[in-house]
């Protein structure tokens, strides 16, 4: 049976979600940390903290981002997303095998912390980008399924965890520092940890090899054209030595046929068949010989087109751009844009902000977008840069018309035309004149609208390459905004045991559930989320969140009076850090197009990592002075300050303008070449 590729982007999608809840293990470090640190303290370290366990958490994220972009490359170099997730999910496993036989707390922030999640990071993102080849239109929904499964990890693995490393809900025992650990009367717990950890690994195998199987190939997939093209390349040069082999026959055939032809000719015989014959058999070599050379012709062709995918390929791989890091191209852009504004809107510098406007309130256009071929594009690309329109002339012609008293649909205005003058041939004139301008506003109005369609049509195509989007103020804005939405989620995720302990909920078993309702809330709450971003816009659900997040941290200190009520708040401000996360896939493929995207959104974890590594430093420099319900205000700044970037800053990227200056440039570099000839 043969599946369609709707049937195959589904099975792609429930891969995905498996795999990422063996691929969100790194959020397990908040239910994980009390049982390692107390682990490595009763083995050989008995200064170790809990406050120094949790920058574990930080260093995973930063170097799970790192991972990331590799994890696009690899399909290329497998040539197959399933085999590039079977091999990084097996090594991901080991590692956790491995981490259980450290001597050392080091030896275990290298290897699970570092390795383990660096691997991590190269899986996470193929059954995103797999989903987004499937399914263009709708990234807020592949995003929300497949991530969904990344904050379930928590939910389902802490729940497993702890009944195997703490089957009798033994409860910690309260240190000198402050904190409580599985020590004395507890210390079983602890000695269960190295076992317990591989045990999840043999789980983390079978989970990730099943899953892995269901990711579909997509013809479409990074690396698949060069493929097709080195293939095709290779035919041509097996067609090539086909016919110099056989250029190599004929050619012997008429050494052989001439001189016998020559013996019969001295021999005064008729030999008229033979020359035809030999006529016939030059004229086969001379059309062999055209042929090859076509043959080579086409191989020229496919190895530029090679050379062409390689290069926009190595554009678009991945690199940090610092702001300060100046280069030749970028006096290079500033011109483009100059020549850009001047000569496609040389009387009205302001109708390109319009036209965005345009474009955000006009989705239901999208549909009518059709695909040009190649020819329609360049003429009609080369039309509309070189077309003055005039937005606010063609207001005033529209407004000209309906105004005009002698509109046809004003019979009044005609009759009194009639009384005036009663000549017939002027009233046709009129009409005639009406008609006319009624067409040239048409016309007008319709190369408005193509001119529209084409830039919408550049825009989703996203930045022409990494570079580009580096230069980019959204990409550090919307970095920044990260950075801040998702810093109270994963204040409440790294530290939700140390709060309740504070709050006087003890109980292992109530830390445990209530970790697991709130990865519950963090994994079910992307796809609602991230799927509203199909139908509104991006500033309107984060604001929604966001406004959420406030009202959870200005009552959060509140939830001390009752277990319910904590367990309650921290699944909400889950749910926040859920909706953020599972939205920042969408936003990197809506600012840079889904390949860029792709490959930045790396960069986006890396803030995200920051934020954890932001918490980690103030709950350690912080939290003995001013305890934890006074740090909630610095993140209500956070939380506010993201609402204002959110409110007021303009994330929409013109990317069309670049798409036209190098079509326009491509323009004039023929026409001088013509010129030259």
């Amino acid at each position: 049976m043969q599946l369609t590729m709707k049937q195959k982007g589904y099975i792609t999608l429930i891969g995905g979600f498996i795999l990422e809840l063996v691929t969100g293990t790194s959020f397990l470090w908040g239910q994980f940390n009390v049982y390692i640190t107390s682990y490595f303290r009763q083995k050989d370290d008995q200064d170790l903290h809990l406050s120094i366990g949790g920058a574990i958490f930080p260093l995973m994220m930063g170097t799970f981002a790192a991972g990331i972009p590799i994890g696009i490359k690899f399909i290329k170099l497998f040539g197959s997303a399933r085999l590039c997730c079977v091999f990084f999910s097996f090594l991901a496993s080991v590692a956790v095998f491995i981490s259980s036989y450290s001597q050392k707390f080091w030896q275990f922030v290298f290897i699970y912390g570092v390795i383990h999640g660096f691997i991590q990071g190269i899986v996470f993102f193929i059954p995103v980008y797999m989903g987004y080849l499937y399914f263009p239109t709708q990234k807020g929904m592949v995003s929300g399924v497949v991530t969904c499964g990344f904050g379930l990890t928590a939910f389902l693995f802490g729940l497993v965890f702890f009944s195997i490393v703490n089957p009798d809900g033994l409860v910690p025992v309260q240190d000198d520092d402050g904190y409580s650990y599985f020590q004395g009367p507890s210390i079983e717990v602890a000695q269960n940890v190295p076992e317990s950890l591989r045990k999840l690994s043999y789980i983390y195998i079978c989970i990730s090899f099943c899953s892995s199987m269901l990711i579909m190939y997509h013809p479409n997939q990074i690396g698949e054209e060069e493929k097709r093209l080195k293939q095709e390349l290779k035919n041509k040069e097996e067609q090539k030595k086909i016919l110099q082999q056989n250029v190599s026959r004929l050619q012997q055939k008429d050494e052989l046929s001439t001189p016998l032809a020559e013996q019969i000719h001295t021999d005064k015989l008729d030999n008229k068949d033979l020359e035809q014959s030999s006529n016939s058999l030059r004229k086969s070599i001379q059309l062999l010989h055209k042929t090859i050379g076509i043959v080579e012709l086409e191989q020229k062709v496919i190895k530029k087109q090679i050379e062409l995918t390689q290069n926009q390929e190595k554009q678009q791989s991945y690199q940090i751009i610092l702001p300060h890091q100046k280069s030749y191209y970028d006096n290079e852009f500033q011109k483009d844009d100059q020549l850009f504004d001047n000569q496609l809107f040389p009387n009205n510098n302001n109708n390109t902000n319009n036209h965005n406007n345009t474009n955000n309130n006009n989705n239901t256009n999208n549909n009518q977008i059709k695909s040009y071929n190649k020819n329609e594009q360049t003429d009609s690309l080369l039309n509309f840069v070189q077309k003055d329109i005039k937005v606010m002339d063609l207001n005033k012609r529209i407004i000209s018309v309906i105004n005009n008293d002698v509109v046809e649909d004003k019979p009044q205005h005609t009759n009194q035309l009639i009384l005036q003058d009663e000549s017939v041939d002027q009233l046709s004139k009129i009409k005639e004149d009406i008609n006319q301008k009624e067409n040239q506003v048409k016309d007008e109005l319709q190369s408005f609208v193509s001119l529209e369609m084409e830039i919408e049509r550049l825009n989703k195509l996203g930045a022409p390459s990494v570079l580009a989007a580096f230069k980019q103020p959204q990409l550090y804005v919307s970095f920044l905004l990260g950075i801040l939405a998702i810093g109270f989620g994963l204040l409440i995720n790294g530290n939700f045991k140390s709060i309740a302990k504070d709050y006087g909920f003890v109980n292992d078993s109530f830390q445990t559930w209530v970790g697991s309702i709130g990865s519950a809330a963090n994994g079910l709450s992307r796809p609602l989320w991230a799927g509203l971003l199909d139908k509104y816009s991006f500033k309107r659900v984060l604001n929604v969140i966001l406004g959420i997040e406030i009202v959870c941290i200005f009552t959060m200190r509140f939830t001390e009076t009752n277990q319910i009520f904590f367990l309650i708040w921290v699944a909400f401000t889950q749910m926040t850090m859920g909706s953020v996360l599972s939205m920042w896939p969408v936003l990197s493929a809506q600012l840079n197009g889904v390949k860029i995207g792709s490959q930045l959104f790396g960069l986006y974890c890396f803030g995200f990592s920051v934020s954890s590594m932001i918490q980690f430093l103030i709950v350690l420099g912080l939290k003995t002075s001013i305890g934890f319900n006074n740090i909630y205000y610095i993140y209500a700044g956070w939380a506010i300050l993201s609402v204002l970037i959110v409110t007021f800053y303009p994330f929409k990227v013109n990317w069309s303008k670049y798409y036209m200056i190098k079509q326009k440039k491509i323009e004039l570099t023929n026409q001088n070449n013509q010129q030259q000839k």
